[in-house]
């Protein structure tokens, strides 16, 4: 369940810089590391009135992209299946908000049971990372709605 954050509310001459912060990653998330999405998405939510604790999460968020500065994004040859891992996080965000997300990559086809499938993991094409402006009454509805997105 999210916290509601009580933190002071920063200057006004922050928020350009938050929002450059944001701005400035998103493209780098995108491209290179997905990882940083929902870093970035949590921050993204706040930006337009920051508090202590966006700027906490800001400074956490460079901290990290300056000690793992090196990242990439590995292909290798396959079938081009694409296969979709579809998340849900529920109620996770203040408001009743859920996150959605999705991993779209190519790979070989998976071999039908009782096999143990094992496709070779490979770059993303495609990384979703968003919030579920609807609100929902389960995480089954969560999942759902990933799904559907997804799809």
């Amino acid at each position: 369940m999210a916290t509601t954050d009580v933190t002071p509310l920063l200057p006004t001459t922050h928020i350009k810089r938050i929002q450059s912060i944001v701005g400035s990653t998103l493209y780098y998330a995108r491209a290179v590391d997905p990882t940083l999405l929902p870093a970035l998405n949590d921050i993204a939510n706040s930006q337009a009135k920051p508090t202590q604790d966006t700027l906490h999460k800001t400074n956490q968020l460079l901290d990290f992209l300056s000690t793992y500065p090196n990242a990439i994004i590995r292909y290798h040859s396959s079938d081009m299946i694409l296969h979709v891992d579809s998340d849900a996080a529920y109620l996770i965000l203040q408001g009743a908000k859920s996150r959605i997300a999705g991993y779209f990559f190519l790979s070989d086809k998976i071999p039908p049971p009782p096999t143990i499938p094992n496709p070779r993991l490979n770059g993303p094409i495609l990384v979703e990372c968003k919030l579920l402006r609807h609100v929902v009454a389960s995480s089954a509805e969560a999942e759902t709605a990933g799904l559907f997105f997804n799809a």
